[in-house]
C-alpha cells in the first residue's frame, strides 16, 4: 500500500484502504442492454452512462476487454452487488484496488492534499512527498517455456514489491481542529469570503497547524475546483502589513527597548521616510504601544 500520513502524535491522517470496483469485459457481455439496465439501477447511474462502456468495440474499432464501470464502491453498494450478481451474466465482476482514505474528512485538507485515482500525489504533502509515500512494484525476470510457463530454475532477477514509507508531520490534530473551528467562527462573524491561519511552535518554528477556509474533503476531491484545494497560506503572496508589527514589537520588548507605556508618534497616519508617502489605513496620532 501507499504509505500513511500521520500527525506528530501518530494519529492517522491518510492511509490506503482496499475497495471493490465494478469492471466489465465487453467481449463477454451477452446482452449489453439488459446488463446496462441492471447496473444503472444498482449503481445509481443512468443507462446512457453505462451502456457505451459495454459496447464490444471502441470508437476506433478495436475490441474492448476491460473497462471500469464504477470505481470504489461503498459498503452498501458492494452488499447490493451480491443480490444481483447472478443476473448480470458473464463479463461483469468486482476487482479489489486501493483507495486513498482521509479518515478526518476536511481536517488539514489543504496540508494533506490528495492522491488521484492512479495513486499519485496531486496536491499538498501527498504530492511533495510522493517519492516517499508511493509503493514500488516488484520485478520478476525469468526464462519461460514455449507455453510461457515460468521456469523457476532459470529466474534471472526477482525484487519484492515494497509499500510506501510513513510520513509523520509536525501538525497536531487537536490544535489543527481548534484552528479550523476558530477560522470558521471568524468567517461567520466577519462575513469574509475566505481565511487562513498558521500556528507555529515559537521555540522550534515547527508548524503545529495550518488551515484555509473554505475547506474541501480530499475523499471527494473530484467534486471541487483546483481553486478550492489550493493552499493559500503557502502559495498566495500578500503584504504582511499590520500582522508584521507583532514581529517588530516582540524584538523590541525582548531587547528592553520599549515598554507597554512607550509613546509613538504615528504622525496622523502619514510618513515620508524615502521620498514617497506611506499612509496608514487607521490614522492615529501619539499613542502608547498598547493602543
Amino acid at each position: 500500500p501507499r504509505g500513511d500520513i500521520r500527525d506528530r502524535n501518530n494519529d492517522l491522517l491518510a492511509a490506503d484502504r482496499q475497495c471493490y470496483s465494478v469492471y466489465a469485459d465487453p467481449s463477454l457481455v451477452e446482452d449489453p442492454a439488459t446488463t446496462a439496465l441492471l447496473l444503472s439501477a444498482w449503481l445509481g447511474l443512468s443507462e446512457e452512462e453505462v451502456y457505451p462502456q459495454l459496447v464490444k468495440r471502441d470508437a476506433k474499432g478495436k475490441p474492448r476487454q476491460f473497462v471500469y464501470v464504477k470505481r470504489w464502491l461503498t459498503d452498501e453498494e458492494q452488499a447490493a452487488y451480491d443480490e444481483i450478481s447472478d443476473r448480470l451474466g458473464k463479463g461483469v465482476g468486482l476487482v479489489s484496488e486501493p483507495r486513498r482514505l482521509y479518515p478526518e474528512g476536511e481536517l488539514a485538507a489543504h496540508v494533506l492534499g490528495f492522491a488521484n485515482r492512479e495513486g499519485k500525489g496531486a496536491e499538498g504533502i501527498e504530492c511533495v512527498f510522493d517519492d516517499y509515500l508511493e509503493a514500488r512494484p516488484g520485478l520478476l525476470r525469468s526464462r519461460v517455456d514455449a507455453r510461457r510457463v515460468l521456469l523457476p530454475s532459470l529466474v534471472e532477477k526477482q525484487v519484492e514489491p515494497e509499500g510506501g514509507h510513513t510520513v509523520v508531520l509536525t501538525i497536531d490534530k487537536g490544535i489543527q481542529f481548534l484552528l479550523e473551528r476558530e477560522l470558521d467562527r471568524a468567517l461567520e462573524r466577519t462575513k469574509a469570503p475566505r481565511g487562513m491561519g498558521v500556528v507555529l511552535d515559537p521555540c522550534s518554528g515547527a508548524i503545529l497547524a495550518m488551515a484555509c477556509r473554505p475547506a474541501f474533503d480530499p475523499n471527494r476531491y473530484n467534486e471541487y475546483t483546483p481553486e478550492e484545494y489550493r493552499n493559500r497560506a503557502v502559495v498566495d503572496v500578500f503584504e504582511p502589513g499590520s500582522s508584521f508589527k507583532l514581529v517588530t514589537f516582540s524584538a523590541a520588548f525582548e531587547n528592553a527597548l520599549i515598554t507597554p507605556e512607550t509613546l509613538f508618534d504615528c504622525e496622523g497616519g502619514y510618513y515620508n521616510p524615502y521620498g514617497h508617502c506611506i499612509s496608514d489605513y487607521h490614522k492615529m496620532g501619539i499613542e502608547p504601544v498598547t493602543r
